[in-house]
């Protein structure tokens, strides 16, 4: 059986094939776009990871615990304070690498935003402090946005006579 003067066959043969390599060029490109982004995540933690020494060396050691005090980019830490920048670093860079991850597609947005909730309101008495000295030192604006949203919501529900 023919069709504009070619087997019906190889019309099937050359739509099964083409369909074939189409589906493998899309599949190519999911893989290409997923592992970019799992390689950009694991760059982050890596990062992070390191940075995490750091604050676990400082923590440990008055030398730098004083070298920080020095180098702050706010005058006035104290060691002790140094060593309270330290632990929120090591503790908002959990829900971070969160963010990144879902930013890249690794993760959900709502398991940001639980991680983001907790952290929140185990931060919620010291706020001032991490918006001066720790956000400043290498947070994306938009992820330190959602920890001031949920403390402005926190400190609205705080006033007296809220609902």
């Amino acid at each position: 059986m023919e069709y504009l003067g070619t087997e019906i066959f190889d019309w099937i043969s050359l739509l099964v094939n083409a369909t074939g390599a189409g589906a493998t060029a899309i599949l190519a490109w999911l893989v290409y776009h997923w592992t970019k982004n799992s390689e950009r995540n694991e760059v982050t933690r890596t990062i992070q990871n390191d940075w995490r020494d750091y604050n676990l060396a400082v923590l440990a050691d008055q030398d730098l615990q004083d070298l920080e005090a020095s180098n702050h980019i706010f005058d006035g830490l104290t060691p002790p304070e140094v060593k309270k920048m330290c632990i929120y670093f090591i503790k908002i860079n959990v829900p971070y690498n969160m963010w990144i991850a879902s930013k890249n597609k690794l993760l959900t947005q709502t398991d940001v935003d639980r991680e983001i909730e907790n952290q929140s309101k185990l931060l919620f008495s010291d706020r001032a402090f991490i918006r001066k000295h720790v956000f400043p030192r290498g947070y994306d604006s938009d992820f330190s946005d959602l920890f001031n949203a949920r403390w402005a919501q926190m400190e609205i529900a705080d006033k007296p006579g809220a609902a």
